[in-house]
């Protein structure tokens, strides 16, 4: 049920002098979108002056850019607010409007909790028919949809259907596809971490370069399509490639794990921050490997060190261990330890 495949461009309001919506120079902008090939638009998102509009201005906005689309590309409509009440209208302004989909923020400034934040999307998606993309971007909001969370609403609430990730943390990107198969649509909003999250197995989605660089990649990404990417040397990974399916999703499913295993270490280098434990403990869990050990110690100088003992099946699979947490923000190196 994903509302589009590909990149998405954020319209911005753009306004008069007396600070009317200057509706003529949003036709242009969303004509030049659309001829330069963007794959979706989404109005009166957090880049397109949402919180500043008025509820009215808001409603006719996403009226004029479903009429000035044209149905060529999916119109998404940011939808969220801080008000459960408000959200829940606007949704249903823009499904009256005929908007293909909704962008729901977080809450802002509210610091939901995440049983709130469940109900808070609920019932946004009990009072509309339209699939929703849900838009996690605490460094504004001050508030976190944890992976649980998204992947409670995910398999619960059935037309909610995708996730934009602006968190900046590859380890919480990567948990989220892990509680949800990869079944969930996964949306960057976090420019600087595209590459990363394509290497590491994160993204279903994209408009990035073709191909994607590297051997090991076993799916490309192709301008205004998406493909499932995975890396042949991942844990038990297998893919599922079709020729027949050029342009569609290429599913990836689990293979058994083979009984032979041996165990190694690895020693982290990282700043010693807030919450890096948990991230090292993620990018663990997502790859299904067997810890027995992980300690940390501080080393002076902002500095930690991270030792972990784990089993894998072969030197190709640590690679692949390595390469991930080095993914990890704040992480300097990682080396083997002492056998």
């Amino acid at each position: 049920m994903a509302i589009f495949k590909g990149a998405g461009v954020a319209i911005v309001t753009p306004m008069k002098e007396n600070e009317e919506v200057n509706y003529d120079k949003l036709e242009e902008l969303v004509e030049w979108q659309i001829e330069q090939g963007t794959d979706a638009i989404v109005i009166v998102g957090t880049t397109g002056e949402s919180s500043t509009l008025t509820t009215e201005e808001h409603s006719d906005v996403i009226r004029a850019a479903v009429r000035f689309a044209k149905h060529r590309v999916p119109v998404i409509a940011g939808t969220g607010s801080n008000c459960t009440r408000e959200a829940i209208h606007l949704s249903e302004e823009a499904e009256k409007a005929g908007a293909d989909g909704l962008l729901a923020v977080t809450p802002y400034y509210n610091k939901a909790t995440q049983g709130g934040l469940i109900r808070y999307y609920t019932e946004i998606a009990e009072a509309v028919k339209l699939p929703i993309i849900m838009y996690n971007v605490p460094g504004r909001t001050g508030c976190n949809i944890l992976p649980e969370t998204a992947a409670t609403l995910f398999k619960n609430v059935e037309n909610i259907v995708g996730i934009k990730e602006a968190t900046g943390s590859l380890a919480q990107a990567s948990r989220l596809m892990y509680l949800t198969d990869g079944k969930i649509d996964l949306y960057s909003g976090e420019d600087g971490i595209v590459v990363q999250g394509l290497s590491n197995c994160l993204v279903k989605f994209s408009k990035c370069c073709t191909p994607v660089p590297g051997d090991e990649i076993v799916g490309f990404i192709t301008r205004g399509y998406g493909v499932s990417v995975h890396r042949k040397d991942c844990p038990n990974a297998r893919a599922a490639l079709d020729p027949a399916q050029k342009g569609r999703w290429v599913k990836v499913t689990w293979a058994e794990a083979p009984d032979v295993m041996f165990s190694t270490s690895l020693e982290i280098e990282a700043d010693d921050r807030d919450g890096l434990m948990l991230d090292v403990a993620t990018i663990l869990t997502s790859l299904r490997l067997r810890t027995s050990e992980m300690s940390a110690r501080s080393v002076g100088g902002g500095t930690a060190i991270v030792c972990l003992r784990f089993g894998v099946h072969n030197l190709t699979e640590l690679e692949n261990v390595r390469t991930r947490l080095r993914g990890i923000s704040g992480v300097h190196n990682v080396e083997r330890g002492t056998e």
